[in-house]
């Protein structure tokens, strides 16, 4: 499957991990800055499913794309 292989060279685990809480936590940032009022005051049962796209488009970028 093209999606799980690694192209960018420099990617482990660690920095993988790293890269997804980063975009989680500007995620979050970009949940409560820009959102409409209703979406952010059903926050209990939106945030959590935000926050994990966000962390898992994190973890594809920095394993997908390469450095250079």
């Amino acid at each position: 499957m093209a999606l799980l292989d690694r192209k960018n060279s420099n990617a482990t685990s660690a920095s993988v991990a790293k890269h997804a809480a980063t975009c989680a936590i500007v995620g979050a940032i970009v949940f409560f800055a820009l959102f409409k009022p209703s979406y952010t005051e059903a926050w209990p049962i939106t945030l959590p499913i935000w926050l994990l796209l966000c962390a898992g488009v994190g973890a594809l970028w920095e394993w997908q794309v390469p450095d250079n």
